[in-house]
């Protein structure tokens, strides 16, 4: 395995792991959170340390839940400090493809990271650490039904209780492409095109709904369970 200089030097990243794709399934986390720390702080931790700190690249979708497994990986006696940049994964695939010198690389979906692998970006395919699923997050203030199978959002358009609706960008963030597929999938698309509010990354989505900007939307069930989610929406 190369060293941490010879890694930033090449400008490749030394290790990725990925969501599992979701298509458009709407339904609960499926794994929990727990689990899932333990398992990312055990990847973390068998991470070879490098000199400086450990640059980690991170999809929009984890910004709430990564902060609390790297606040256990400091705590450890040899514990390396953690740089964290979040934005979509899409973005950030483009970013080390033009050399951002990441050590890690945590993506909301394996098309991206199985990219990185086949342009010979990685030292090995990755591992899957969780599955993603999406959430519908309706503000409190709305008088739109929170029905997770989407059925009330046509009617909310047709009687105009629906102006906005939030996703992320469909061509470079994983759950804007599977907010995408479900509303195409089921016969939704259409209708809202041209009532979209589209966010650069998930969270940025997730923002437009709690602030007001847009009175429903499609996010990630990590993002909606949040306690500013919580406060503001159902």
């Amino acid at each position: 395995m190369p060293s941490a200089s010879g890694i930033r030097q090449k400008h490749a990243i030394s290790r990725q792991v990925h969501h599992t794709r979701n298509l458009w399934h709407i339904a609960h986390m499926s794994f929990r959170p727990l689990i899932l720390a333990a398992l990312l702080a055990g990847l973390i931790a068998a991470f070879p340390r490098p000199a400086e700190a450990l640059r980690v690249a991170a999809a929009a979708s984890m910004r709430h839940a990564l902060p609390p497994i790297i606040r256990l990986f400091k705590q450890a006696p040899d514990g390396t400090a953690v740089q964290t940049s979040y934005a979509s994964s899409g973005t950030l695939s483009r970013q080390i493809r033009a050399g951002a010198p990441f050590d890690m690389f945590l993506s909301a979906d394996e098309v991206f990271a199985n990219g990185l692998t086949q342009a010979g970006l990685t030292q090995s395919p990755g591992k899957v650490y969780a599955r993603g699923r999406l959430a519908l997050i309706v503000l409190d203030a709305s008088a739109i039904p929170a029905d997770p199978t989407l059925a009330t959002i046509r009617p909310a358009l047709a009687t105009g209780r629906l102006a906005r609706f939030a996703i992320a960008s469909p061509d470079h963030a994983p759950y804007g492409r599977a907010a995408r597929r479900a509303l195409d999938a089921l016969g939704l698309w259409p209708a809202l095109k041209d009532r979209l509010v589209v966010g650069e990354n998930i969270s940025q989505a997730a923002q437009f709904v709690l602030g007001g900007a847009a009175q429903a939307g499609l996010v990630s069930r990590s993002l909606a369970r949040t306690e500013a989610a919580k406060r503001r929406t159902r």
